[in-house]
């Protein structure tokens, strides 16, 4: 810094503590200070606290902040706003910091063991999504495992803005839709699992839409439960799967509530305990979730499945959802 800045070796300057340095800086160019060793040779504070505030390196504590401002002749008030400012895009940019520094599993080979929170809600789902989701009447059921089949879809690229970006279909309908489809090749669901964050699976009733979610949902859970081997996994990311009905997505506050709820919903007496959104409120264990919702066309009202069509673009994580055309 000049007209004083200290001999040995330069600060580290954060760009949310600038607006306080520069505000600093016309304070003592306004006590007609020349520069900062001339304000310190009165020995009035510690030289690297205030090195450290006009160089944009430091934030001390609002009372010792308002002294120094008193010391270059201000009013303690004037300097509140600023500081405030400072401190609290500080902490964002510790909070952001923090988060990045939080470990995410990259292998399934490397994914731990669940947490009991996680463990129940994984068992429960997989006592859930073992069953059909249609009742056969005077027939025992099969297992889902044991007649699932594999699909595959075409991806239909939307040009009109309203459609969603890179939904993925059950068979092309260019007939139908010949300005918004472009007909591409088929490709397995887990392919456009991986190509795609976000999908929109739709296909005539009784296309196995929803045996598919559950199937994906059974699959990957019993990897994290070590019930089948990682090697077999079904996609690369090892993510945490979560299907849940959209018909269970009405209840209101935040998203990780109501993902809370859909599970309590979803697979009711199956759990041990309740999961609490903590669970949901962004990696778990270091994974994303992978969010299947089933049943868009058993909603008559989109409005009455809160925020469905806008927030589920916005999940930190994968989304599959289904519906019926």
């Amino acid at each position: 810094m000049a007209g004083g800045r200290p001999p040995e070796g330069k600060q580290q300057r954060y760009p949310e503590l600038e607006e306080l340095a520069s505000w600093f800086h016309r304070a003592l160019t306004g006590a007609g200070y020349r520069s900062v060793n001339e304000f310190l040779s009165r020995g009035l504070f510690e030289k690297n606290a205030v090195y450290g505030v006009f160089g944009a390196a430091r934030l001390l504590t609002l009372e010792s902040t308002q002294a120094l401002a008193v010391a270059l002749k201000r009013t303690p008030a004037q300097v509140v706003p600023i500081w405030t400012r400072a401190k609290e895009a500080r902490d964002r940019a510790t909070l952001a910091a923090e988060r990045a520094q939080v470990p995410r599993v990259t292998s399934w080979a490397k994914i731990p063991l669940p947490s009991l929170a996680l463990h129940d809600l994984l068992e429960a789902q997989c006592a859930s999504v073992e069953r059909l989701p249609y009742e056969l009447l005077d027939v025992e059921e099969p297992p889902l495992s044991s007649v699932y089949v594999r699909q595959q879809m075409r991806v239909r690229m939307a040009t009109d803005r309203s459609e969603r970006e890179n939904a993925a279909v059950a068979k092309p309908a260019a007939e139908e839709f010949p300005a918004l489809i472009e007909p591409r090749a088929a490709v397995s669901v887990l392919t456009a699992l991986e190509q795609h964050t976000h999908l929109l699976v739709t296909g005539e009733p009784g296309a196995g839409k929803s045996t598919m979610s559950s199937y994906l949902a059974r699959s990957l859970s019993r990897l994290w439960l070590r019930e089948d081997s990682v090697v077999d996994a079904p996609i690369t990311e090892p993510v945490v799967p979560l299907r849940v009905s959209a018909r269970s997505l009405n209840s209101s506050g935040s998203w990780s509530a109501v993902l809370a709820e859909a599970a309590r919903h979803s697979f009711g007496r199956n759990l041990r305990e309740d999961p609490g959104p903590g669970l949901f409120a962004g990696r778990v264990q270091g994974a994303r979730w992978l969010v299947l919702v089933d049943g868009l066309d058993e909603i008559p009202d989109p409005n009455c499945v809160e925020g469905s069509s806008d927030r589920l673009p916005s999940m930190p994580g994968p989304t599959v959802t289904t519906d019926s055309w």
